[in-house]
């Protein structure tokens, strides 16, 4: 691979991540949640599992769920939820 491009690629991750930490730990946690599910089933997350394993409404998840697509983390606005980058 090309040193450029394997920097780039280094230097991408290393940004996520900074990113990943400063968002709220709600969103985080929400983030979290649909990641791993959409590691397990390759489908989108729906809202109302979201909400399940954080033990909240699901009108306060489709909340974190548009904060989260602003912020370029969800492909979608609603659920179900593809996550962008992980």
């Amino acid at each position: 691979m090309d040193p450029e491009l394997q920097c780039s690629a280094t230097d991408e991750r290393s940004s996520a991540r900074v990113q990943l930490m400063t968002l709220p730990p709600r969103q985080r946690a929400a983030l979290d949640v649909i990641v791993r599910y959409y590691r397990a089933t390759s489908e989108p997350c729906p809202a109302s599992l979201v909400a399940r394993r954080m033990s909240v409404h699901k009108s306060t998840v489709q909340a974190h769920l548009s904060a989260l697509h602003r912020k370029g983390w969800l492909r979608t606005a609603n659920a179900p939820s593809v996550p962008t980058r992980w």
